[in-house]
């Protein structure tokens, strides 16, 4: 028989659980947020950067993100599709690039 966590368990996994995600969030070159049906992605860049001097793709089932120049900061294949036409980027005032994209 399979034992049940009591609250003070459950809380205490989930708080080492949220710490064990921050420490991997903190290691990565970009942050990314996820809910039901959208994901958001945040990529610092150097202050100072312009639009033109990114390389952004956004494809049904695959981002990239680079300076241009350089190696890409984030690059891959997506766990899931997502809807291009519902698909935005922005280059924040401060140094960061973000997307929104919502899931197919």
């Amino acid at each position: 028989m399979a034992h049940r966590l009591t609250e003070e368990e459950q809380q205490d996994y989930e708080k080492r659980r949220k710490a064990a995600e921050d420490a991997g969030q903190q290691a990565l070159p970009y942050k990314w947020r996820q809910a039901l049906g959208d994901v958001d992605v945040t990529v610092l860049v150097p202050q100072g950067t312009r639009g033109k001097d990114l390389i952004v793709e956004i494809k049904k089932s695959s981002l990239k993100v680079s300076l241009k120049g350089k190696p890409s900061i984030i690059e891959g294949k997506l766990s899931q599709e997502i809807k291009l036409e519902d698909s935005t980027w922005t280059l924040g005032l401060s140094p960061s690039w973000s997307g929104d994209f919502q899931l197919d």
